[in-house]
């Protein structure tokens, strides 16, 4: 957001400029989303509510618990992200499963 803005991010800042050369060298990106009103802020892992990875033409969204489904979109065909299709593409969820839990694993228990 700030080198969109012309800024310089301060050198404690984590995070990397996804302007320049992030989406080039990098072939999976990752995410998370946070509950708004957490019991314990200063701690992610009580914090995350969906984990996320975009790779290639596939979104996987993963939710923390277990109410809520995984879901897979090919958002060149469903840029909308209308139709999940986790349960017809298995083998799809399962590598990007691995992929996104290689960066911030699914176990966010202490």
């Amino acid at each position: 957001i700030l080198a969109a803005c012309g800024q310089e991010p301060p050198d404690e800042l984590p995070g990397i400029n996804l302007l320049k050369e992030a989406p080039i060298t990098r072939d999976t990106v990752y995410g998370a989303t946070f509950f708004s009103k957490p019991d314990n802020p200063l701690d992610p892992r009580d914090t995350v509510n969906y984990r996320w990875c975009i790779s290639d033409r596939w979104k996987l969204i993963a939710p923390r618990g277990v109410d809520a489904p995984t879901e897979l979109y090919n958002v060149f065909d469903d840029p909308h992200e209308r139709r999940n299709i986790a349960t017809e593409q298995p083998d799809k969820v399962i590598q990007l499963l691995t992929k996104l839990d290689q960066w911030w694993p699914a176990n966010l228990d202490r």
